[in-house]
């Protein structure tokens, strides 16, 4: 199991993006028998014009199957590109294994990417 010609064990987890209200959330899920492991270091930064902010963990919701945050509407960030960085452990139901993985994550506007970052 895991990435076809990863080095990671664990797969990449998949975006669910959900227009609220006000804001657009971003829903990140990991498939069993993976989870979340949320007693490690966990981080996310947005990038914002040419610089990196740490987002509060307190905009975040945690659960071992998905991590949520969300970004409130603003007239052109629908449309702009949006970058983040989320670093986090991944490990398997039985935690023999927990592995970092640090994602980029791109929201353009109307398409959510999501990948490994290596750098």
């Amino acid at each position: 199991m895991g990435n076809s010609g990863s080095r990671y064990l664990a797969p990449t987890p998949y975006g669910i993006i959900q227009k609220l209200p006000h804001a657009l959330e971003i829903k990140l899920v990991i498939s069993t028998p993976y989870h979340f492991n949320l007693k490690a270091p966990i981080s996310l930064r947005q990038q914002k014009e040419n610089h990196w902010v740490d987002v509060p963990m307190s905009k975040m919701s945690l659960a071992e199957q998905e991590i949520r945050f969300a970004f409130p509407f603003l007239s052109p960030a629908l449309s702009q590109l949006v970058h983040w960085i989320l670093s986090i452990y991944l490990c398997d139901t039985g935690s023999t294994f927990c592995e970092k993985h640090v994602l980029g994550i791109d929201w353009d506007g109307s398409r959510l990417q999501i990948g490994e970052n290596d750098s």
